[in-house]
């Protein structure tokens, strides 16, 4: 299932609260794994792994994390751009539970094909979603030259569910 909402400039505190400080928190279940970069445009900006709190900050203020100059080549005021989507892929819960309860070579193959899902996904909205508004009231579609995502994969639904 696919989910989409409006990011702002801030919003990265929710994601990175919710990452695990280190491997004990990872393994004891307090912390989810961090993120990882995706989309053609993450190796423009230099950015691969692991998604650092000040590069995810500078990205959501629509700058570049190399060196602090506008992502769109012009300044927006903070109260009229959109810093980005949060854009949840989540799967079935009988999809989870197959994950979670199955022997280790089920899990592994569950876990796989949820990745391969996640990287079809960002290649498809690159394809056919990417694109840039520009003028009054974005009237005006321009292309881009790919999607920066910053990638989450969560082990319990914001309910608390596997």
């Amino acid at each position: 299932m696919l989910s989409i909402g409006k990011l702002v400039a801030g919003a990265e505190q929710y994601y990175l609260s919710t990452v695990a400080s280190g491997l004990e928190e990872y393994y004891t279940g307090a912390g989810e794994a961090r993120g990882h970069w995706l989309g053609s445009a993450a190796s423009e900006l230099e950015l691969s792994g692991e998604v650092g709190a000040d590069a995810l900050a500078a990205v959501l203020r629509g700058v570049s994390p190399l060196d602090g100059t506008s992502l769109s080549g012009r300044s927006v005021p903070p109260e009229k751009r959109v810093a980005g989507f949060d854009v949840t892929l989540s799967a079935p819960k009988s999809v989870s539970l197959l994950y979670a309860l199955g022997p280790d070579a089920v899990s592994k193959a569950v876990r796989q094909a949820h990745d391969d899902a996640v990287s079809d996904a960002i290649s498809y909205l690159e394809a056919h979603v990417a694109t840039a508004r520009r003028g009054a009231g974005g009237k005006r579609s321009t292309g881009t030259s790919g999607l920066l995502a910053a990638g989450f994969c969560h082990r319990t639904s914001r309910a608390g569910d596997p």
